[in-house]
């Protein structure tokens, strides 16, 4: 008798992530089978505009993004890297 066989998906990670799999995108990733079982509806809808759209490209946060020149950088993140990207405070 032949073993079962599974089909393994693999997801891509997030660009410029640090960590395995955020919370959210691996939730996210699983949430969009064919099937709309009761979690997959939470993330029904469109992720194309608005703040549930946009996430911090080093450590996928979604809230105080900076979003001013294209950084797309938590506030947290910005103020660690942000001698390195060129940034000089005055005061």
């Amino acid at each position: 008798m032949p073993l079962a066989t599974f089909k393994v998906t693999v997801f891509a990670r997030p660009r410029f992530a640090n960590k395995p799999y955020p919370r959210r995108q691996l939730f996210r990733a699983v949430a969009s089978t064919k099937k709309m079982t009761h979690d997959a509806v939470w993330f029904s809808r469109p992720r194309k505009f608005g703040k549930g759209s946009r996430q911090c490209r080093l450590c996928a946060h979604q809230a105080g993004l900076i979003r001013k020149y294209g950084l797309d950088l938590c506030r947290q993140c910005f103020r660690e890297n942000s001698a390195a990207i060129g940034f000089v405070k005055n005061r």
